[in-house]
């Protein structure tokens, strides 16, 4: 990604940012956001660092990319270099560990399972012990709900 000061403007309207909070994200000043903005001064390395950050924490990608583009159409040609966030390589599935961790789950869903039928059954008798009646309408508390 190119970083230019037409860049770090756009991304603070896309925030709907003042200079001052893009300075503070950006560990700057707001006379420094300006400059840079206005292309007074070279954008240091750190500074492209952190703005970088910032376009991948915010999710900005599309927006820049697009900015980038439409700035690069004017030559009719679109450099290799307004790619900066190529698809990530998928790694092979291990089955292994996919399998040993769906079986994981199934016995966690298994004992929850189990704890929210005891918590149940431990409701239900003290509801018939409070009130004399079972929750299911009858007088006497089933033996199954005492255990």
């Amino acid at each position: 990604m190119t970083i230019t000061g037409e860049v770090i403007k756009k991304i603070r309207e896309i925030l709907k940012w003042t200079q001052q909070q893009m300075g503070d994200a950006i560990e700057s000043s707001r006379e420094l956001v300006n400059k840079m903005e206005s292309k007074n001064l070279p954008i240091s390395k750190a500074r492209k660092i952190l703005i970088e950050k910032l376009v991948k924490d915010y999710k900005l990608e599309s927006e820049i990319f697009s900015l980038e583009e439409v700035a690069n159409d004017n030559t009719q040609h679109v450099s290799e270099s307004i790619y900066p966030y190529k698809k990530p390589e998928t790694n092979p599935v291990d089955q292994s560990a996919l399998n040993s961790l769906l079986r994981i789950l199934e016995s966690q869903q298994s004992l929850l399972d189990h704890q929210h039928r005891t918590i149940d059954k431990q409701q239900e008798t003290i509801h018939y012990l409070t009130t004399g009646k079972s929750q299911g309408g009858g007088n006497a508390l089933s033996k199954k709900a005492l255990g």
